[in-house]
């Protein structure tokens, strides 16, 4: 009863403008046949899930799912909607930022949102938007294993121009798609490790199922043509575990006999992890353990020592989905397929090699 009154609660908000306030609690028990039990705790779920949000003595409203919109000085009537499964963190902030900034250029309405990961609230958002009257989207799929059939149903019956970042969905192969180069930036990542004298090289990574094809396979693929050895022990990937549980199983592989003397991070927010279990450790980060991100984010330089990471071109992913979205929808030209950027690594302090 619990998930059925949320499924349905959730259809209802998506036609709904943001700030709309929802009727009390009363009327809530009639129109869905349930509990006050059920209803209380179906409100509580969506106002921690950013569907809703609660105001002491007022009431409980629908949020608005924009983190960030843009108002052209010239509106030209286009409007696109952006989902990003972060916000404000790794590559997600210069895609931000890069949408914005060109959007101001362009003279076209932008409203960002964030899925959180999760593929319900995704789906929720592009039916939102699509009621919003979108001309056309941006997505970048959540790292999460799940259907998306009804999104991809639900975008191709109404005929949404979709350009997609770093992955698509699975039922949308003839979308284009705008990604970095992963092979290149896991090569060049290895490379810099060993030629610093790195050999007991881990990878780790938070991200679920998308790490598999995206880090762990380019970590292996690099340590074969690097002809380092391969130790299951030192790969840990996990589907968002709790960030204590995780820095815990990194101090564990860190005390095993033939620990890591260098780790291969998914993306930076994992590298800041890293750092935390090596501390504990009461080891250093480079001279001890050497630590390479993915991203180069605003974070690497606030890392004691900062952090090499690799820039994965964020800022003109931004613009060029945004070039093609444009492209897509006007009909100029056929949009291309597939658009590769190459990486740049960007090294810091954090992997300088191994020292007694």
């Amino acid at each position: 009863m619990y998930q059925e009154v949320k499924r349905r609660i959730i259809a209802d908000i998506e036609s709904l403008p943001p700030h709309t306030r929802l009727p009390a609690r009363p009327l809530l028990c009639e129109q869905y046949f349930a509990s006050r039990t059920t209803i209380d705790r179906v409100i509580t779920s969506l106002c921690a899930e950013g569907y809703l949000y609660a105001v002491k003595k007022s009431g409980t409203y629908v949020a608005d799912p924009a983190l960030s919109v843009s108002v052209p000085s010239a509106p030209s009537g286009r409007h696109v909607g952006v989902i990003l499964p972060t916000h404000g963190i790794n590559s997600s902030a210069l895609i931000e930022q890069s949408l914005t900034d060109y959007a101001r250029v362009l003279g076209i309405d932008v409203t960002i949102c964030s899925s959180g990961h999760d593929a319900q609230r995704q789906h929720s958002l592009v039916r939102r938007l699509i009621n919003a009257g979108i001309d056309g989207l941006i997505l970048q799929p959540p790292t999460q294993c799940a259907s998306y059939q009804e999104t991809s149903a639900l975008l191709t019956d109404r005929r949404v121009p979709t350009v997609f970042l770093f992955g698509r969905l699975p039922d949308m192969r003839g979308m284009p798609l705008v990604a970095p180069n992963n092979i290149t930036a896991g090569l060049e990542r290895m490379r810099h490790l060993h030629s610093r004298g790195y050999r007991r090289i881990a990878c780790v990574s938070n991200h679920g199922d998308e790490s598999i094809e995206s880090c762990l396979g380019c970590y292996l693929a690099a340590k074969r043509l690097f002809g380092l050895p391969h130790d299951p022990a030192h790969v840990l990937i996990h589907d968002r575990v709790p960030r204590e549980q995780f820095i815990r199983q990194i101090e564990e592989m860190l005390s095993r006999p033939s620990p890591p003397d260098a780790f291969y991070c998914f993306n930076d927010t994992m590298a800041g992890v890293v750092y935390e279990a090596v501390v504990r450790r009461g080891l250093r980060v480079s001279d001890d353990v050497g630590v390479i991100g993915s991203d180069n984010s605003l974070a690497c330089d606030q890392l004691t020592p900062p952090l090499t990471s690799m820039d994965i071109q964020a800022y003109r992913l931004g613009r060029t989905a945004l070039d093609i979205l444009m492209q897509f929808r006007d009909f100029q030209s056929p949009p291309p397929l597939h658009t590769l950027f190459e990486p740049q690594l960007y090294v810091r302090q954090s992997c300088l090699g191994p020292r007694a």
